[in-house]
């Protein structure tokens, strides 16, 4: 009640970790550290999870081969998970 007083809205959403798509939850991408997740393999989304509809949860971009050369999605950002004020 104090929050909502002193005009600090609380967050509605949770987030737990999902598997980043980019890099299919390995972390790495050619050898290297995934761009998208940074490591871990994993991203922080907005429960429950909202697969991105741009690229059906892929992470690449619409009518792009597998290939981890392609284009990222510019709606998730290669995560292949929306911020549910995203959807």
């Amino acid at each position: 009640m104090y929050q909502a007083f002193r005009g600090i809205t609380p967050s509605l959403f949770h987030y737990a970790p999902e598997t980043c798509a980019w890099c299919r939850g390995l972390g790495l991408v050619d050898g290297g550290c995934c761009p998208t997740c940074s490591g871990p393999g994993h991203v922080l989304a907005s429960q429950p999870g909202l697969q991105c509809s741009a690229c059906n949860g892929t992470g690449r971009a619409p009518g792009a081969p597998y290939s981890m050369i392609t284009a990222r999605c510019v709606a998730c950002a290669g995560s292949g998970w929306l911020a549910r004020n995203q959807g």
